[in-house]
């Protein structure tokens, strides 16, 4: 009976530990985004605001005033730069204005090329890792042991 209220505080203490340790995962999500825009270039303008006709062919229209990143001809990473070798030309026409033009009206729109492109984020204040994350599992394993100590020391697993 003696080895059943170990295994019961030992059952208890792996699934705290499981659940106390999922929260400390791969560390968190990537800092890259990628995604369709229009190259004007030197700079790749995303915000997709439409699609507009003109004379047959079909332009995606991105927004002139939306968020748009430099290109980095030198591919040295820069924090918000698009590096030359992560954009993927798709060989089509886009326009970039500030709003969808009618169909076969192309006034105010500046010709570029649809993109895919992949750039690497920068937080003005990143975030600080502490050396004491990486060692978690060791408080959780020793805090878990000490518990499970009192636990079957107070009695509060009857025998």
């Amino acid at each position: 009976m003696k080895s059943l209220k170990y295994i019961l505080v030992l059952f208890v203490y792996l699934t705290i530990s499981k659940n106390a340790l999922a929260h400390y995962g791969s560390g968190g999500s990537s800092n890259t985004v990628s995604g369709y825009g229009c190259n004007l270039g030197n700079r790749v303008y995303t915000n997709k605001i439409g699609t507009s006709n003109f004379y047959g062919t079909s332009y995606d229209v991105y927004n002139y005033s939306g968020t748009n990143y430099p290109i980095n001809w030198n591919n040295t990473s820069e924090c918000n730069n698009i590096n030359a070798n992560d954009i993927d030309d798709k060989k089509r026409a886009c326009w970039v204005n500030t709003y969808v033009n009618p169909t076969n009206n192309n006034s105010g729109v500046s010709y570029g090329t649809l993109v895919y492109y992949t750039l690497e984020t920068c937080s003005v204040n990143p975030p600080v890792g502490l050396p004491l994350d990486d060692y978690i599992w060791v408080f959780v394993v020793v805090i878990g042991g000490i518990g499970a100590y009192f636990i079957t020391r107070k009695g509060l697993i009857p025998s």
